[in-house]
């Protein structure tokens, strides 16, 4: 199963043999994961070598495509909401900055919502203003201010970022403009979305999906993010802990991601209990494959939860 992910997350993937890989497991896992329209795109059209069930190929490519038409209906919407507004700072956070910043292809991601970080002072105007532009259904948003949708998207909007106890003031005044989508939508560079995504996935207790591992990859390869700068925010922003966690995992994930340059020093136990930790975690794609998924993410969780009740950094 890990052959598999390493092999078909891949956004340029170059092609070698793979003997009895578990496709059959691994297409139902991948598409809970928000990995679906990669893997089909790459099995089609980057790796039609490989010996997956045509059927297997055909419904995993299918996926691409409807991925590919929802994003581009939902992001036209988006756009045309957003090009009248003036005045205002939206930062993209989440799924919409990563595709805009990493994938050549749209249809390569879900965009399951367009998250977007404000000042605190301007969540309750930009929400009337969304609501005037056809977002009117009210939706959970965990660890958000406010969530609505309409009949296509959901737009999360945050005056904070999880997980992050002491967001730099000075993060909304640094972000860059995305005037694609009209004078009001900036977005982060990757260094500081790598972060933001480390804080995520702490303060949901990496229950999110596994394509979040793929876009933390994509950044640490594109060689836009800087060691010193990063251990230096990390640990400004109060998130060591969560950044040398996620960092672990990503290493452990993917042949070829140096991390260890990266890592933000933290207390020797800390190292400890997130290297056992980690390799549960990463463990998990193997459970699949054993038919034991949901009794060893059951155990990750309670492991991961044992090893944040004794962060020491906060």
């Amino acid at each position: 199963m890990l052959e598999l992910l390493r092999l078909l997350t891949q956004l340029r993937p170059r092609f070698r043999p793979l003997r009895e890989a578990p496709f059959e497991a691994f297409a139902p896992w991948c598409l809970g994961q928000g990995l679906g329209p990669l893997v089909g795109y790459n099995l089609e059209y980057a790796l039609p070598q490989l010996s997956a069930p045509r059927a297997l190929r055909e419904a995993l490519l299918s996926v691409f495509q409807e991925t590919l038409d929802g994003n581009a209906l939902r992001l036209a919407g988006f756009r045309k909401a957003m090009q009248p507004l003036e005045g205002r700072k939206l930062v993209l956070l989440g799924a919409l900055s990563w595709t805009e910043a990493l994938y050549a292809h749209m249809g390569l991601r879900p965009l399951p919502e367009v998250s977007v970080l404000l000042a605190e002072e301007d969540v309750e105007a930009f929400a009337g203003y969304a609501r005037g532009r056809g977002y009117t259904e009210e939706v959970p948003m965990p660890h958000g201010a406010c969530g609505l949708a309409d009949d296509g998207l959901v737009l999360g909007l945050y005056s904070r970022l999880p997980g992050v106890p002491r967001m730099p003031p000075q993060l909304l005044a640094q972000a860059l403009p995305k005037r694609v989508f009209g004078p009001s939508v900036f977005s982060l560079g990757l260094e500081d979305n790598l972060l933001v995504l480390c804080a995520r996935q702490y303060a949901e207790a990496y229950q999110g999906p596994w394509v979040d591992w793929v876009d933390m990859r994509e950044a640490m390869l594109s060689l836009e993010v800087e060691a010193s700068s990063l251990k230096a925010k990390a640990l400004q922003w109060g998130i060591a802990h969560a950044v040398y966690a996620s960092l672990t995992v990503l290493g452990r994930l993917f042949v070829g991601v140096d991390v260890q340059a990266f890592l933000p020093k933290v207390p020797a136990e800390w190292e400890t209990h997130v290297h056992r930790w980690a390799e549960a975690f990463v463990a998990l794609p193997e459970a699949v494959a054993q038919d034991r998924h949901a009794l060893a993410r059951e155990e990750a969780q309670r492991f991961f939860e044992e090893v944040a009740s004794r962060a020491p950094m906060q």
